[in-house]
């Protein structure tokens, strides 16, 4: 394993290069007047989009009523009239979420919310070592395989043409809940959910995976007539992965996470709970922080390293035996992923230093035959932030890449892999983060 662990001349982990925005200073004055605050405290305000008391009333003081509503987003008739026509003659229903903290906690909401007003609801959390990035053949066919003539994703499915496609031709109905980038081309889905799609009027483009899928559930309450609470009971999902999905915490995701902190701190479900004692937080305030930071990891590590579906089992179970014992496998498994990961990041740093001329190279894009995929994301964001570029990671498996890239502000990561589409298998991401496939001759 390689000892060489610096980054490039001048430069080290700890030497980032910080940018600092400047403010409008008429703003900044109408802030400082308006608040009554110190010049710093002002420019925070404005970085937040904050001038007026008005504007500040929604961020200091979060409440649910201010909660857009879910109907805005296009498409929610049809998703809705769908979902209840499903729940109405009693067929079932697959869930299909992402195997992230968004995704396994946006699935665990849509399941426990539809299973409450008696659905026939199942999930299905894709392998990412088999199935790979985003919603999968395998879902499709495992739908098919129990009757499941409606499927419902959650954060993924945008750019998932072929797969839609495979359901219609199996007489699925795909409802896509996501909140990646849409390519100019969409799914020919039953119907799309997503803040970002063209001729959208929803007010709010940054809710996470989960938050749309909780819009979804808002909107099936709201018409169906079903209590809103049955919903409400699960926004410490919602909560859990806004936070870990790294969304701004604004607008309408203050009043979710406010709300979901809350629900935690008042009667955490099992599984977040043991998760909670675990990470040894027992006796310490739940926090976004914390969540971010203690929690969310271990959840990731179930789909990291194998079977993302525990998961949603720990997130859904109402046994507290049963989740203190998945909550300690969980852990032990982030142990694990953190030797990997720390492992692949010596022999990515190796590769830069030996085989990269940094002074030419303005991007990085780095593989490895044994690396393992569970850990690449992680992996790219640290490199990124050791050398200063975007960066690629892709783990090579018989002659196909799976590959996540992560940037910075001033490089749009999701523009970037659409110029080259036509070397890559699929895609999808963000200005940010992106997740990709590609066979092994296109690199």
């Amino acid at each position: 394993m390689c000892n060489d662990l610096r980054g490039p001349p001048g430069l080290s982990v700890v030497s980032t290069r910080w940018k600092f925005t400047q403010p409008d200073p008429g703003l900044v004055r109408q802030a400082e007047q308006e608040f009554s605050v110190p010049e710093i405290y002002a420019r925070v305000l404005v970085h937040r989009g904050i001038t007026s008391r008005e504007m500040g009333i929604p961020f200091f003081n979060p409440d649910p009523a201010q909660l857009h509503d879910p109907f805005l987003l296009k498409d929610m008739e049809v998703a809705v009239d769908r979902v209840l026509e499903q729940i109405g003659a009693k067929r079932p229903i697959l869930i299909f979420g992402d195997y992230d903290v968004d995704g396994t906690t946006g699935a665990s909401l849509l399941y426990l919310f539809l299973k409450s007003i008696g659905a026939r609801v199942s999930t299905y959390i894709p392998n990412r070592d088999t199935e790979g990035y985003g919603f999968s053949r395998g879902g499709v066919d495992y739908a098919a395989l129990i009757g499941a003539d409606l499927l419902i994703t959650c954060d993924c499915g945008i750019s998932a043409l072929e797969q839609v496609e495979r359901a219609r031709d199996k007489g699925i109905d795909v409802i896509i809940t996501d909140h990646h980038i849409p390519d100019t081309e969409l799914p020919a889905a039953a119907a799309i959910l997503n803040p970002k799609q063209a001729d959208c009027a929803y007010p709010f483009e940054d809710l996470c995976g989960g938050g749309v899928a909780f819009k979804l559930a808002l909107a099936v309450a709201e018409k169906g007539g079903y209590d809103p609470d049955l919903v409400w009971n699960h926004v410490d999902l919602v909560a859990l992965g806004t936070a870990a999905d790294l969304v701004p915490i604004l607008d309408e995701n203050r009043a979710i996470v406010n709300e979901g902190l809350r629900l935690i701190r008042e009667r955490s479900r099992p599984g977040i709970a043991a998760l909670w004692q675990v990470s040894g937080l027992a006796g310490k305030d739940v926090t976004v922080g914390r969540l971010v930071f203690g929690i969310a990891p271990k959840l990731n590590a179930a789909g990291r390293l194998g079977d993302a579906g525990r998961a949603v089992k720990l997130l859904t179970t109402d046994n507290r035996y049963l989740a203190v014992n998945m909550a300690r496998v969980l852990v032990a498994e982030n142990d694990r992923r953190r030797i990997i990961q720390e492992n692949t990041v010596e022999e990515a740093i190796f590769q830069v230093n030996a085989h990269h001329d940094l002074s030419r190279e303005k991007a990085l894009v780095l593989s490895g035959e044994d690396w393992h995929q569970g850990v690449i994301g992680i992996v790219a964001a640290r490199i990124r932030d050791l050398f200063h570029r975007p960066t690629v990671i892709i783990a090579l498996e018989n002659g196909v890449g799976k590959g996540s890239a992560r940037s910075m502000a001033g490089f749009d990561l999701y523009e970037a892999l659409t110029q080259c589409r036509e070397h890559l298998l699929n895609y999808g991401g963000h200005a940010v983060a992106a997740g990709l496939s590609v066979n092994h001759e296109a690199l």
